[in-house]
């Protein structure tokens, strides 16, 4: 049953705020504030510095995390303490007078909070939590343009935003994670830290984990007599953390081992083992930045080579192939035990020095800046309005093929989150755009839109509009429910060879159906399954 008080209430809420009878001055700093655990590093560090600079703002956490009396006792009322299931009106009042808005985890655009915020007065600018340079996967699901601005740390990262999201360069705040800034306060010792990543497709194989390649490469790897050896030769430590996920699905104790020198550690000491620690051991974690930040060795065990059952599972989003070529812009990467046993026994005698072209390397990795000044600098200046869609910016569609919109390759997408179960989008926002490269041909051209409700508890009024660059060329009004119908246009021969892009304007949309259930209030209108272009 709809909330109909809360419902207006939000109406009377997303009214007061488009009005500028407060002067807007405010940022607000947000992370992941679902989470009462989570550590407070990046967003937090850029709080306290702008903080302590004067400046008029807020970071809001969550009132159950075990940090929150902490901070609220040294902060004050610059801090907003919040819970998933309630409104806070001490956020709601800083709303109305917010100018920026920074977040590091698209959990600003994945919340209720993102309804409230009118993009043209409000900046919105994503801050990383940790380096995407192996997280093309991670965002390969999220609608683009989300933000007016991203922080990025190298230009690899930033390409990524480029090919995949159609960011400009004016988009770009190139500064790094703030976190780089502890890191030299650290007293270094002669340990090593092992941390591997978690797969998605584990869980769908949690009943035969023990078997899978993943298991086994790690657990050989841990009892290695070998590596019992070196650590006994040179009294070295070893801190072995898994991933949450991991601990979460098989145990604290799902792997195990004799090796006195292997000590486990909970997520909650891999901030404090990860800053001391002399070297990192991993597969692809983007903790390995912050190691080769300050010049510390970096192993990448490649354990997931001959990993059939994930090259499989994950082939239709081509992330295997695309982790292969990012790897082979770092140092030592090895698909072989003897290998980084054989690196970690070279690094321990040479105590943990690089090699000249090693320093070289991570140094022309990472943008040579003040990471905390470029990134104030970055946040304050006002954003510019740019058109992201630009002519021939994709390769032209083929010709009788039904495309799902799940496929962004030949796509670039506003406004849209993708459903990997359903293989489809959903409009996010109000103004929600597709564009895309019409190919020549010789015969008339058909295009075929399959669309449909998407958890909604009434039916949708959706305006599509099809533009040439900034010209609208057609216009049709619907009115969809839960079944789906394919919606066709005509398309002019002027405008084959060019870039086009759809607009879908949802004028009438519901609250999800498990609105009262969490944050969440996005207008969930349309479903979007798939386009095909008729050549007849």
């Amino acid at each position: 049953m709809i909330n109909y008080k809360k419902k207006l209430h939000l109406i009377i809420f997303k009214k007061v705020f488009s009005c500028d009878f407060l002067k807007r001055k405010a940022i607000v700093f947000t992370d992941m504030f679902y989470d009462e655990n989570h550590e407070l590093i990046d967003n937090f560090l850029l709080f306290k510095y702008m903080h302590d600079l004067g400046y008029d703002v807020y970071y809001v956490i969550n009132k159950n995390h075990i940090k929150y009396k902490e901070v609220k006792q040294s902060y004050k009322k610059n801090i907003i303490g919040c819970l998933p299931n309630r409104t806070s009106w001490r956020l709601l009042s800083i709303i109305a007078k917010t100018k920026i808005w920074v977040d590091s985890c698209q959990l600003l655009f994945l919340s209720k909070l993102y309804s409230l915020v009118d993009k043209s007065k409000v900046c919105c600018i994503q801050a990383q939590h940790g380096i995407n340079y192996f997280k093309e996967g991670y965002r390969f699901h999220l609608s683009e343009f989300i933000y007016d601005k991203v922080i990025v740390s190298n230009d690899i990262e930033k390409s990524i935003y480029r090919k995949n999201y159609s960011y400009c360069e004016d988009n770009f705040i190139k500064a790094g994670l703030p976190r780089w800034t502890l890191l030299e306060n650290y007293q270094e010792e002669n340990s090593i830290l092992i941390y591997f990543t978690y797969r998605q497709y584990i869980s769908l194989i949690k009943d035969n984990f023990k078997s899978s390649s993943y298991y086994k490469k790690i657990m050989d790897f841990l009892n290695s007599e070998k590596l019992n050896e070196i650590c006994s030769k040179y009294k070295t430590r070893i801190y072995f953390a898994m991933h949450h996920e991991i601990a979460r699905l098989f145990g604290e104790d799902c792997f195990e081992t004799e090796n006195s020198y292997i000590i486990f550690i909970g997520e909650q000491d891999i901030g404090k083992i990860k800053n001391k620690a002399s070297m990192l051991i991993t597969d692809f974690s983007s903790m390995c930045f912050d190691f080769m930040y300050i010049n510390k060795p970096v192993i990448f065990y490649n354990i997931a080579k001959d990993d059939i059952l994930m090259q499989k599972i994950q082939e239709e989003r081509d992330i295997y192939n695309r982790l292969e070529e990012k790897y082979k812009l770092l140092n030592h990467v090895y698909i072989l035990e003897d290998k980084v046993l054989e690196q970690i026994e070279y690094y321990l005698d040479k105590k943990f020095s690089l090699r000249t072209d090693e320093e070289k390397k991570n140094k022309e990795f990472f943008y040579s800046c003040n990471v905390m000044e470029e990134s104030v600098k970055g946040i304050l200046e006002e954003k510019r309005e740019t058109n992201i869609f630009f002519n021939n910016l994709h390769n032209p569609l083929k010709k009788n093929y039904f495309y799902t919109f799940f496929e962004d390759k030949d796509f670039k997408f506003y406004g849209f989150y993708a459903d990997e179960n359903q293989k489809g989008r959903w409009t996010a926002a109000k103004d929600s755009v597709i564009s895309f490269t019409i190919p020549y041909s010789d015969k008339s051209i058909f295009l075929n839109i399959s669309c449909k409700a998407f958890l909604c508890k009434k039916r949708p009024q959706v305006k599509i509009e099809l533009f040439l660059n900034d010209c609208q060329l057609i216009e049709r009004k619907l009115c969809l429910t839960s079944n789906k119908i394919n919606q066709y246009f005509t398309i002019d021969k002027q405008l084959y060879g060019k870039t086009v892009f759809l607009k879908f304007k949802v004028e009438n949309t519901a609250q999800p159906i498990f609105y009262s259930k969490s944050f969440d209030t996005r207008p969930l209108g349309v479903f979007l399954e798939g386009l095909c272009l008729y050549e007849l």
